[in-house]
Order: structure tokens, then C-alpha cells, then sequence
């Protein structure tokens, strides 16, 4: 199951197992990286805990990948223990530049930041800023959005942003991909949607139930970030389309002035139009570290150039979202 991504009944099995052998390290660390995978962070996080109260016992291939979760779910304390008990270890995989990223997260956690809000067009937007402390873990659910896990376009999140949800899972407005060798995936062809982290037959069943039950609280969260306290909107593109449309469909929802754009460019191509100026908007136009470079490994990210390339975006987020 999870070599077909279908992470959801992979995380539920070997929760089961886990009821039977509650002590196995191996069960319940594939338990959390396979929840993790299935947009599950409750859950994920329940089952890190229990990891990181036995870290000194836990092989250090085991580390890098509790480090990695743990950050994925704004634990950052955790990511900081397991880091430092590889390093003790005298893990090749402890890179320096990863004790930057986690020595920088906790600093992070420590300023008083706004809500930074996904808005797509990948994972990236949501991903990021858990990784390096702009989330707490209490800022997890309630910073949620429909964006958080899926991938699309300008145009498809523009629509969606204009739509502030309606029909994003109307079960007339879905279908189902196949592709081989993996789960089949939910889609919506509207909105130019995958949602790649909701595989498998769980998401699909009873014409989508759980998935509209899911996104449901999801779509409720982005209501709630039109008006009221200071926010980011955090745009992310590595694809063509017009950036334009994106911030066009920001402005037009938000229902007072108390909000700002942060967004990364990294589309290498020319764009259709330039972007017009808005005081609003920061906005920076990056190249990945390498042409194979990919942005949501593992390896790459927690690499040395990819620690580097990340913190110029961290640094733009913190001065868009400092109180």
C-alpha cells in the first residue's frame, strides 16, 4: 500500500498492528510517516510522541526520517531531540546545515508571528513553513486550509480562491485518475486539482464521503481567513501560468486590508504577463539549487543547498508575517 501511495490504508493497517505489538519501533514509526503522507498530522503526531520518548534506544536510520516528521508537524522540539541524538550517534546524515534549519525553527517559535495561509499551488507553502517553526504545533489545524496537501495551477487556484470553495469536492465535480503503479487519485478538472495526498479507495467510497468530510473543516478554516487578524497568503509556482490571476483572486476575497501576499516564483520560463505591482505583495523570482534539484525530497531539502535555498524563503515569510 505504501509503495502505491495509497498512505491512508497503510497508516490505518499498521495502527492495527501497532494495537497487537505496541512496542515496535518499526510499526509505529512507519505508522507516522505513512499518516504524515495521508495528511493525518493528529494522528501522526500521537505516534512521534510515542517515538520520541525512546530515542536513545531507536537506530539511527530511524532518526532522520522521526527529525523529518517531527518538523512536518511543527514539533520542532522533537526534530531538535531526534537531530541531536543522530548527531551523538555520529550520523553522516546530521548535516550542519539541517542543525541551522531546526536551530533557526526553535528561534521561530519564539516571535510573534500571524497566520500564514497556503494558497498552492503544491505542498510547498504548507510544508515549509511547518519545517522551519512559522507554525506552532497548536497552529496546525486552525491554519488548515483546502491547499494544504494537493497540487494545481494559477488558474486552478484562482478559481478556487474566487469560488472560496463551493463545489471543490462536490461529488459531481470530481473524478478519479489512474496512473500506474499508484493509487488511484481524486481530481478536480475544474479546479485544476489533484488531491495526490487523498490515493486510494478510502477517499473514494460512498461517493467521496471522506474526503468531503475532511475537507469540509478545511474549506470552513478559509473562510475565516478573508477578514479579521493580520495574515499571509503564501503563493508558491513552479509551473506557467499567470501569477496575476492569483493575486487578482487574493484581492478580491478578502474582506478588509489587514493582509499581506508572499509569493515565491521559481517557473522557468517566461510567464505570459509580468506581474503588476501591488504594495501588498512581496515577490521574489528563484532558481532551484540544481536543474535536479526536487523540492519536496527529502535528500534535497534537507541537503546543504537545499537548507540554504529554503531560508531565503523562510526570510521572507518571517518579514511578511512578524506582529
Amino acid at each position: 500500500m505504501h509503495r502505491r501511495n495509497d498512505w491512508y490504508d497503510a497508516y490505518k493497517s499498521l495502527s492495527s498492528a501497532l494495537e497487537i505489538f505496541p512496542d515496535s519501533v518499526d510499526i509505529c514509526y512507519w505508522a507516522a510517516l505513512n499518516a504524515i503522507d495521508a495528511g493525518s498530522y493528529e494522528s501522526a503526531s500521537g505516534l512521534l510522541d510515542r517515538l520520541g520518548d525512546r530515542l536513545s534506544s531507536i537506530p539511527e536510520r530511524y532518526l532522520r526520517g522521526i527529525w523529518r516528521a517531527a518538523g512536518v508537524v511543527g514539533n520542532i522540539q522533537l526534530a531538535s531531540a531526534a537531530f541531536s541524538q543522530a548527531k551523538a550517534q555520529g550520523s553522516e546524515l546530521a548535516l550542519d546545515a539541517v542543525g541551522l534549519r531546526i536551530e533557526s525553527a526553535l528561534a521561530a517559535q519564539s516571535i510573534n508571528l500571524c497566520p500564514i495561509i497556503s494558497v498552492g499551488e503544491n505542498c510547498q507553502p504548507w510544508m515549509l513553513p511547518n519545517r522551519w517553526g512559522l507554525r506552532r504545533p497548536s497552529d496546525i489545524g486552525p491554519q488548515s486550509s483546502m491547499f494544504n496537501l494537493g497540487q494545481s495551477n494559477c488558474y486552478g487556484v484562482a478559481k478556487i480562491l474566487r469560488s472560496l470553495g463551493e463545489n471543490f469536492v462536490s461529488p459531481e465535480y470530481l473524478s478519479v485518475k489512474e496512473y500506474p503503479q499508484r493509487a488511484p487519485c481524486p481530481t478536480n478538472d475544474t479546479f485544476h486539482y489533484e488531491f495526490n495526498h487523498e490515493l486510494g479507495k478510502y477517499w473514494l467510497e460512498n461517493n467521496y464521503e471522506n474526503l468531503i468530510s475532511r475537507y469540509k473543516s478545511r474549506i470552513s478554516n478559509f473562510h475565516k481567513f478573508i477578514a479579521g487578524q493580520q495574515r499571509v497568503f503564501f503563493f508558491y509556482s513552479d509551473r506557467d501560468g499567470d501569477i496575476n490571476s492569483v493575486v487578482d483572486a487574493i484581492i478580491e476575497i478578502n474582506q478588509d486590508d489587514n493582509y499581506s501576499i508572499v509569493i515565491i516564483d521559481l517557473f522557468d520560463g517566461e510567464r505570459p504577463s509580468r506581474l503588476r505591482h501591488h504594495d501588498r505583495v512581496s515577490y521574489a523570482r528563484l532558481r532551484f539549487p540544481d536543474k535536479d534539484y526536487v523540492w519536496w525530497r527529502p535528500d534535497h531539502h534537507d541537503s546543504d543547498a537545499g537548507v540554504y535555498f529554503e531560508r531565503s524563503i523562510r526570510n521572507q515569510l518571517i518579514d511578511a508575517a512578524r506582529i
